[in-house]
């Protein structure tokens, strides 16, 4: 046995060292106290004194895998850890840092990882060139769970976190990381499409260890948005969170905010490549798009402008995708159609209109599609947008209403009065 008798342990890691020296590190309940440590041994049937690496882990002491830990060996007899460290028993962040296997020193400072969002844990760890190790983990993002990677640099500080869940609205759950050729990250994790339902998936991510893989942080690399500057701000698109452009095979795409706040982990996978069920009252095409909107006042309301690359139907709606997979039509009163006709103004509220977690916390979720009713039900509505609606140069327009059925009835009833008149004048006469 390498821990103490009856320990409360967690994660354990075995690292074998270019000497030939093993270390097992794991994280373990000390007297109501989280902490990780390591233990050393030249043959692996003798281990040396347990050795405290991290003591006193903000986490509660009544969960049972409160601290998740991930480790690699870095340089000789050295190790690179990240872990899980709480804020409140929702919230976790991912800590890291470099110590000596043997005497327990600090080699690199312990750094947090900024804004990681809420109940990160499972965190694998690969170590890279130069003193920097790259962490991938399972991040609660929104109403789903997700995995995300990010570099921890020599200087202690971070990379921006690249979300590498290609689908929304999925299980994401339990990544493994390892170093692939040509500055690419292999990733394995599993899926949950349905209940009951899970699959492994890999792929390999290239490029992911440049720092400047998405400098904004809005979730589209940069190499997509560099010599863009589509909201007419001066700044360049890659630099900018207020505004995330792409494009594919249909042609470019952009987000544009136009109230407060700015936008992150812009999402824009293949609607044929999410394995959701189309809804039998709209036809849809495209992507589901997938974004949140932070730094937003608590409550507070906002507008995105959505560009496409193509002319959109008068009656094109924002179908929204709830958590149980369903679909609704109710953001039809806080959509418009733009001056061009090729995008959507969007009205979003935190906690209200359009924010898919119904909470009221300075961030809006919000999973849609694009999408026109089938002809058995059209009836649409898409409202007049006023100037204070939309402000700049893209927004605005006046749409008028295409349904047949009401120019039927306008008619109709013309005619009905038009008769009435004529009958009750020769009665006169």
């Amino acid at each position: 046995m390498v821990s103490q008798v009856n320990a409360l342990v967690t994660d354990a890691t075995l690292i074998s060292h270019p000497s030939g020296l093993q270390s097992v590190v794991w994280s373990q309940r000390n007297n109501q106290v989280w902490e990780v440590v390591v233990r050393n041994s030249n043959d692996g049937q003798v281990w040396n004194t347990m050795i405290p690496v991290v003591q006193n882990i903000a986490a509660p002491y009544f969960q049972e895998a409160a601290v998740h830990i991930a480790a690699d060996a870095l340089n000789q007899e050295e190790i690179a850890l990240a872990f899980t460290g709480w804020k409140m028993q929702a919230y976790s962040q991912i800590w890291s840092k470099a110590f000596n296997a043997v005497t327990g020193t600090v080699t690199q400072t312990m750094a947090q990882l900024p804004d990681a969002g809420d109940m990160v844990v499972q965190p694998s760890l690969v170590t890279l060139a130069n003193n920097t190790w790259a962490v991938a983990w399972q991040q609660k993002v929104g109403i789903d769970s997700e995995i995300l990677v990010a570099q921890h640099h020599a200087d202690g500080s971070w990379s921006s976190a690249v979300n590498v869940s290609v689908d929304p609205m999925h299980m994401d759950r339990d990544p493994h990381i390892a170093l692939g050729s040509s500055k690419t990250l292999n990733i394995a994790f599993t899926r949950r499409l349905q209940a009951d339902t899970q699959e492994v998936y890999t792929f390999s991510e290239g490029d992911i260890l440049d720092v400047s893989l998405d400098s904004d942080g809005d979730g589209v690399a940069d190499s997509q948005e560099i010599g863009f500057d589509l909201n007419h701000d001066g700044i360049d698109d890659s630099q900018s969170a207020r505004v995330a452009t792409w494009s594919n095979h249909e042609g470019r795409y952009a987000l544009i905010m136009k109230g407060n706040g700015n936008l992150y982990q812009v999402q824009a996978p293949s609607f044929n490549g999410t394995h959701f069920e189309a809804p039998q009252t709209h036809q849809v095409s495209g992507s589901l798009f997938s974004f949140q909107i932070h730094a937003l006042n608590i409550g507070e309301s906002t507008q995105v402008h959505l560009v496409t690359p193509h002319t959109l139907a008068p009656d094109t709606t924002w179908l929204k995708l709830n958590p149980n997979a369903q679909w609704a039509d109710s953001e039809r009163e806080n959509v418009y159609l733009d001056n061009q006709g090729t995008g959507l103004i969007i009205n979003l509220t935190d906690g209200g209109s359009g924010d898919e977690d119904d909470i009221s916390n300075g961030v809006i979720i919000d999973p849609a599609v694009l999408a026109t009713p089938n002809a058995v039900t059209t009836n649409p509505d898409i409202h007049n947008i006023s100037a204070t609606q939309a402000s700049d140069s893209q927004g605005g327009g006046c749409i008028m209403s295409t349904n047949p059925q009401s120019s039927w009835s306008w008619l109709l009833v013309m005619i009905i009065t038009i008769g009435t008149f004529i009958a009750n004048k020769r009665k006169q006469l």
